[in-house]
C-alpha cells in the first residue's frame, strides 16, 4: 500500500457564489486545474470538497500509478475510535508540516505549514478564511503520526475510502473540452470567411483575395475538429506543427474511426485495440494545407 506524500499534492480553493451541479462538476474541476496549470495525466487523481461556510471548493490534485494507495492526510482518520467520536464536530490536527481539518470524522481541508504557528494562530485563520468554527484542535507529534498511520494501514478496509475523481473520469471532460474548442474554433473560422467575403465584395473583379497562413490553418482546424465530434470521437491528444496536424482519438467502433479516415488523406500511425480500455485507439497525422 503505497503513502501519497502531503508534498506531492497540489491543493488550492475556488470561490463560487453556489454550489456547483454534479452534472458539471468535472468540467469546473478540469478548467480550474487548467489555470493552475495543473496538467492531467492517466495517473491523476483529485480529492474535492465543498465548504458551505465560506461557499469555496478546496481541490487536491496528486498522481497515483495504482489504486492501492492513500494519501498522508487520510490517515488521520485513524484518530477517530468508539471512544473518541468526531460525529457532528470539527477536529484541527496540527503536524509539523501541514494540518487537516475534519468534519464529521471525514477530510474537509489540510494546508502546508511554512512556519512554525500556535493552535490558536491556524484556529483563526480556519475561522477568518473559510469561516468555520473549531470544536477540537489536536497537536501531534511524529511519533503520533507513525503510530496513527500504522493504525490506518492496519483498519483501512475497514475505513471509508475518499470519494476521488479519477483519470476514466476525464474521458468525458477530454470529450467536452474536445466540442468546445471545436464550437471556437468553427465561431473564428465563420468570422475570418466573413470578414473576407466582405473584403472581396470591395475589390476589383480581378483581384484575387486570399487567407493569410494563420487564419486558413485556424479554419481547416475547426473542420477538423466538427468531423472528430460528427464521428463522435474522443479526442485524446493533438500537436499542430506548421501545417501537420497529429491527432490521437479513441472509439468503441472501429469503424467510427474508419469513417474519420475516409474524410481525410492522412497518414495512420496506428489504429489498434486497447484490451485493458475496450476501445480501438488511432495515431494518424493531418495535412492541414
Amino acid at each position: 500500500m503505497n503513502c501519497i506524500p502531503f508534498k506531492a499534492i497540489d491543493t488550492f480553493l475556488v470561490e463560487v457564489s453556489e454550489p456547483i451541479l454534479s452534472t458539471s462538476l468535472h468540467e469546473f474541476i478540469f478548467f480550474k486545474l487548467d489555470e493552475n496549470a495543473i496538467n492531467i495525466e492517466a495517473s491523476s487523481r483529485v480529492f474535492v470538497s465543498y465548504l458551505p461556510e465560506c461557499q469555496k471548493y478546496f481541490i487536491a490534485h496528486f498522481h497515483a500509478t495504482h489504486d492501492d494507495f492513500y494519501i498522508e492526510p487520510q490517515t488521520l482518520k485513524a484518530y477517530f475510535t468508539p471512544t473518541i467520536d468526531g460525529k457532528n464536530r470539527t477536529f484541527l490536527f496540527i503536524l509539523e508540516h501541514f494540518f487537516a481539518l475534519y468534519s464529521n470524522e471525514e477530510l474537509l481541508f489540510f494546508k502546508e505549514i511554512k512556519q512554525k504557528v500556535s493552535c490558536l494562530e491556524i484556529t483563526n485563520f480556519i475561522e477568518k478564511t473559510l469561516h468555520i468554527t473549531i470544536d477540537n484542535c489536536i497537536e501531534l507529534s511524529k511519533h503520533e503520526l507513525i503510530l496513527l498511520q500504522e493504525e490506518f494501514k492496519n483498519n483501512f478496509e475497514n475505513l471509508k475510502k475518499l470519494r476521488l475523481l479519477k483519470n476514466n473520469q476525464y474521458k468525458e471532460i477530454k470529450k467536452f473540452v474536445g466540442v468546445m474548442f471545436c464550437a471556437f474554433l468553427l465561431i473564428l473560422g465563420a468570422f475570418l470567411y466573413e470578414q473576407r467575403y466582405v473584403v472581396s465584395l470591395k475589390t476589383e473583379p480581378k483581384e484575387v483575395i486570399t487567407y493569410p497562413k494563420k487564419e486558413l490553418l485556424s479554419y481547416k482546424l475547426a473542420l477538423v475538429m466538427a468531423q472528430i465530434n460528427r464521428h463522435t470521437l474522443t479526442l485524446i491528444s493533438m500537436d499542430l506543427n506548421n501545417e501537420w496536424l497529429v491527432l490521437s482519438l479513441q472509439h468503441s467502433d472501429k469503424m467510427k474511426l474508419i469513417e474519420f479516415l475516409t474524410v481525410y488523406k492522412c497518414e495512420v500511425k496506428t489504429l489498434q485495440y486497447n484490451e485493458k480500455e475496450n476501445l480501438y485507439e488511432l495515431s494518424a497525422t493531418f495535412k492541414l494545407i
